[in-house]
């Protein structure tokens, strides 16, 4: 009688154990996937800094091309157009850099409303 009551709280243990193990795992996997969320939220939120970063950076470059760079080339390009001129260097390149504007924006390296 005492061996098969042994037996039964042996049982009962085990299953105790199993029980507690199995709640033990599902706390650890909603602990791992929390982590995991959050993880991906911080790295979401950085990802998008840096983007914004990076547009804000090509802006200031383009900017800085075109007040330097180009700034004898819109002057000439505009004397161009204003005598009548479609077929000039100077135009082609404004319109080009003006392009390249459109398809960073297009492609979304750069905000359409920072430009």
């Amino acid at each position: 009688m005492k061996s098969d009551l042994y037996g039964k709280i042996t049982a009962w243990g085990t299953l105790g154990a199993a029980i507690a193990t199995l709640a033990a795992v599902i706390v650890a996997s909603y602990a791992i996937y929390s982590q995991n969320e959050q993880t991906q939220h911080v790295l979401t939120e950085e990802f998008n800094g840096a983007r914004f970063t990076q547009g804000v950076d090509l802006i200031i470059k383009y900017n800085e091309r075109f007040s330097g760079e180009f700034l004898p080339k819109r002057k000439k390009a505009a004397l161009a157009l204003l005598h009548g001129e479609r077929d000039n260097e100077q135009v082609y390149d404004i319109l080009d850099f003006f392009e390249e504007i459109g398809l960073l924006v297009r492609r979304g390296a750069i905000d359409e409303e920072m430009v």
